[in-house]
């Protein structure tokens, strides 16, 4: 049977332990742009709890609450109190040689052991010498910029460096310039020598669920990694078994769970297979340090109305070479029409564009059916209309591309995920019956909805979670979609997402909007109208 060394405490932890009375406050960094609700700061604290233990914890908290926001704050906390650190010594020594005798004093030369008895560092650690304490954050390829988009946000202090892609350096020394190193679990899978080469302050995964199959290559490569501390963030830590648990439980406090083996017998037998209620209270009380789980209903007085965010999505290489194919295609044609004809006699050449554009920038199967590549943005609404569903919570999707619809429906019936829809060809009959369905069925989370067919005129406040699949000409349309959830008879608290392409028209067309504030308040509701009010620059700087 295999074997796994037991969670030992130190003797320092003990004393810890028995003088503890409650999680105590620590204030904000200087540096963070931005409030933390109520139940964040909590979270933010809980942080520190554990920190003060040398203990791994997961923040479990539902989608939409914030689990970024909390985690940027401590990660430029952590690099504040460096510097304080490195500046106080600076002062109390007549001489500071350089930046090895700082590191030194400070304790970060030497990588650091922690309680757990079978955490050992390797030989080949690096001997770090930084100007900051380096945290490594794992997650899938489509978080990368939402990370770097929030950081710059709500934490400009920090340094990101996003190690992806072919170009991506082969040196860990170089993560000794950054605060953060951002990767995928694809690309640790592929530099794990390197990156388990290197002794981090902090080793925290986003969607750590990915790592609950504990015979996963993935798995196993993140026990390799040293740190001081790990985190983990997920709405759904439990997916579909006792034993998700494991080997998130096994990354963050090895040996707690004891073996995978021993925990098969100990706890998934008698809780799946005999409903043992005793067994699942031990299983309970020996994980609730560890994991600090809120769902949105229990913290919902801190939530506003209606919460809006930007997803932005990367394209994937063969998605990416289409879309840049077909843009300069289009270019070309729309500058010469423009020079020749004017704007308002070109704009049918400007609309096609942008269209193609935008079904490109959703998946390219919308223009070219044998399309084999995946798409960025498809990906990623899969994985948070997942989520969001696995969290018990109720999802509408809309686009204006039907075909999209049908790519959603395709992946939805294999998964035997039910789902309502509605699209211009539903009869009215019909359409009263989806709405019901989905209003009232309690096994029915997801509803497809095009924008034409279900922008106006419907009462769905079933949802509280509201997708828009591609930016629309009319603000205003996009408006009227999150209120088919958000309106009288709501009793939640509404999340809207936006998926927009990185470096795609869509995000243009965002800027122009933002530039143009006559666009985002007007009535625009056909794409002729959103072309008249665009300049020949403004056209140009689409198709660039």
């Amino acid at each position: 049977q295999e074997q796994i060394a037991p969670f030992v405490v130190d003797e320092e932890t003990k004393k810890l332990i028995h003088t503890f009375e409650r999680v105590k406050e620590v204030e904000l960094p200087k540096g963070f742009n931005g409030t933390l609700r109520p139940y964040q700061k909590a979270g933010y604290d809980w942080f520190f709890f554990l920190q003060s233990f040398k203990f791994g914890g997961c923040l479990a908290d539902d989608m939409g609450l914030g689990k970024t926001v909390q985690t940027l704050a401590l990660l430029l906390y952590e690099k504040e109190q460096f510097l304080n650190k490195k500046n106080s010594l600076a002062v109390g020594t007549k001489k500071v040689a350089d930046s090895e005798t700082v590191v030194e004093d400070l304790n970060l030369a030497t990588p650091q052991l922690d309680l757990f008895s079978q955490t050992q560092f390797t030989s080949n650690i690096i001997i770090n010498k930084p100007d900051r304490p380096v945290s490594l954050l794992i997650v899938p390829a489509s978080l990368i910029y939402n990370w770097m988009n929030e950081g710059a946000k709500f934490a400009p202090g920090l340094r990101f460096l996003n190690h992806t892609g072919l170009n991506r350096r082969k040196s860990a020394t170089y993560f000794n310039n950054y605060d953060v190193v951002i990767t995928t679990y694809g690309t640790l899978r592929n530099d794990i020598n390197m990156f388990s080469a290197f002794n981090f302050n902090y080793v925290i995964l986003d969607e750590s669920q990915i790592i609950k199959n504990a015979d996963s290559q993935t798995a196993k490569n993140v026990v390799k990694l040293s740190a001081k501390y790990r985190l983990t963030l997920t709405g759904t830590p439990l997916e579909n078994s006792v034993e998700d648990l494991w080997s998130q439980i096994n990354f963050l406090n090895p040996g707690l769970l004891g073996s995978l083996s021993t925990f098969r017998k100990n706890y998934i037998l008698p809780i799946e297979k005999t409903g043992d209620y005793d067994v699942l209270k031990t299983l309970h009380a020996l994980i609730k340090p560890f994991i600090l789980r809120r769902t949105k209903n229990q913290v919902a007085k801190d939530l506003p109305e209606k919460t809006e965010q930007v997803i932005y999505c990367d394209m994937h290489p063969e998605q990416k070479s289409l879309y840049e194919k077909v843009k300069s295609k289009y270019r070309n044609e729309i500058l010469n029409s423009i020079a020749k004809y004017g704007v308002n006699k070109s704009k049918i050449y400007v609309i096609k564009g942008l269209t193609e554009l935008r079904q490109i920038a959703n998946h390219p199967q919308l223009t070219e059916s044998d399309f084999e590549d995946y798409s960025g943005k498809f990906e990623e609404i899969i994985r948070m209309t997942e989520t969001a569903i696995n969290e018990g919570h109720k999802v509408l999707l809309f686009s204006q591309f039907v075909r999209f619809l049908n790519l959603f429906r395709e992946h939805f019936d294999a998964k035997n995920i039910k789902y309502c829809y509605l699209d211009g060809t539903t009869k009215v009959k019909d359409r009263a019956a989806q709405v019901d369905e989905f209003q009232n069925n309690t096994s029915v989370s997801l509803f497809l909805i095009s924008l034409k067919a279900g922008g106006t005129g419907l009462n769905l406040t079933a949802a509280d979670y509201v997708f828009i699949a591609d930016p629309w000409w009319n603000p205003a349309s996009e408006r009227q979609a999150i209120d088919r959830s958000h309106r009288i008879g709501q009793t939640q608290k509404v999340f809207s997402y936006k998926f927009i392409s990185k470096g795609t028209v869509e995000e243009k067309i965002l800027i122009l909007q933002e530039k143009k504030k006559e666009l985002s308040e007007a009535i625009i509701t056909v794409e002729d109208s959103f072309v008249k009010q665009l300049s020949a620059i403004d056209i140009e700087s689409l198709f660039d």
